[in-house]
């Protein structure tokens, strides 16, 4: 008996969260034939950690977004849930503290729109209903987000459905947060967390502010109690049930494709000539730390 079938409806190469989550979707739509291949030993990719001195300590990882309460479950928690994968997950207890000495600022906000406006205004007394006012924006903007990427709609279904997003839309955050007329201290407290998206103020889109905002403070973020491997090994264990082929410690060299179109693999499975890839069938996903492959046989 042969270790790999002659043919499979789909291959996915790298069993990070993402080549796993990918395979969920495609079973969810009735394909199972599916063979995952992944170069190390264990799922789950960056999502790893390691023990030193009996202590598990995660390498990446340090909270999870768009997880929700099981009462408002927001994208992220949605999908596990429909795959059927039941992470015990382990609520962050607060957002974020900010300090800054020299404007004598100390303050830690927590999740729930409400509960941070009356943080800030217990500092600022007065403007805890306008940082609500902004928070709403923001969420209204975070519900259009979610709502278009998934929903085909015409410019004036849009402009009706969705005045907020079309109107915030192009502006960065620092011109619209200035529009709501914020001391300079509470502009400090609202903006500090998404330095690491690598953009200041006055260059991120306010979209992508608004989503992250809302994400952060309406759902709160989250740990599996049970680190980044609980999450990797139950995605594969539901694979498997699924009736997905999951294979380690194999690592891709080149990927052939019918009518001689090659793809050879350097560097954490960055595949080149992906247009001439793509009219074959074959796809990869934009971080290039997972790549799936699918050729479908008219031969069956």
């Amino acid at each position: 008996m042969k270790f790999y079938k002659d043919h499979y409806d789909v291959v996915i190469i790298g069993g990070a969260l993402a080549g796993l989550s990918a395979a969920l979707q495609l079973q969810q739509k009735g394909i199972n034939d599916i063979l995952i291949l992944e170069k190390h030993n264990l799922p789950g990719g960056l999502a790893t950690s390691y023990v030193r001195n009996g202590i598990e300590i995660e390498a990446t990882l340090h909270e999870m977004m768009s997880i929700g309460s099981k009462e408002d479950r927001l994208k992220v928690g949605v999908f596990f849930d429909e795959c059927g994968v039941d992470i015990d997950w382990l609520k962050v207890p607060e957002a974020y503290r900010f300090v800054e000495p020299n404007k004598g600022i100390d303050i830690t906000l927590h999740s729930g729109f409400e509960r941070m406006a009356n943080e800030i205004d217990a500092k600022y007394p007065g403007w805890g209903p306008k940082v609500l006012e902004f928070m709403q924006l923001c969420n209204r903007v975070y519900d259009s987000m979610n709502t278009l990427s998934v929903t085909p709609m015409s410019k004036p279904a849009m402009l009706m459905k969705h005045p907020d997003f079309v109107k915030t839309a192009g502006y960065t955050a620092t011109e619209v947060i200035d529009t709501f007329g914020f001391p300079q201290d509470i502009v400090d407290i609202l903006t500090p967390y998404w330095i690491y998206v690598g953009n200041p103020m006055s260059t991120l889109p306010f979209t992508i502010y608004a989503f992250l905002m809302a994400d952060y403070f309406r759902g709160g973020s989250y740990v599996p109690k049970k680190y980044s491997h609980e999450m990797s090994m139950k995605l594969q264990a539901k694979a498997e049930e699924n009736g997905a082929q999951v294979e380690f410690c194999q690592e891709v060299e080149k990927i052939l494709v019918k009518d001689a179109h090659k793809a050879r693999r350097y560097d954490q499975l960055r595949l080149r000539h992906l247009r001439s890839l793509s009219e074959q069938g074959v796809y990869t996903d934009d971080r290039a730390a997972v790549g799936s492959a699918c050729r479908r046989h008219k031969d069956g």
